[in-house]
């Protein structure tokens, strides 16, 4: 007999949590784009902000990357109970 779950769970709540994500996606996408042309417009001087933008947007493609092909935190998510 499976224990019943505290949370919420269900189709609407699916749906709750893909408006959020795409929400923050687009937040952090208009930022960083507005952080870009800002930069370009205070040139010369806003190419040097451009430098830890970059190295920013590397840093968050490489987590996201490590994240999703780590098969060791994928087989303890999937096979051992908590």
């Amino acid at each position: 007999m499976t224990k019943p779950s505290s949370e919420p769970n269900g189709p609407l709540v699916k749906f709750a949590f893909v408006l959020l994500a795409a929400t923050a996606i687009g937040a952090v996408a208009f930022y960083v784009f507005a952080l870009f042309a800002g930069m370009i417009l205070a040139f010369p001087f806003g190419l040097f902000g451009l430098i830890p933008l970059l190295a920013i947007c590397i840093l968050i493609f490489v987590v996201l990357k490590n994240q999703a092909s780590n098969k060791e935190d994928r087989y303890y998510s999937d096979n051992v109970d908590q």
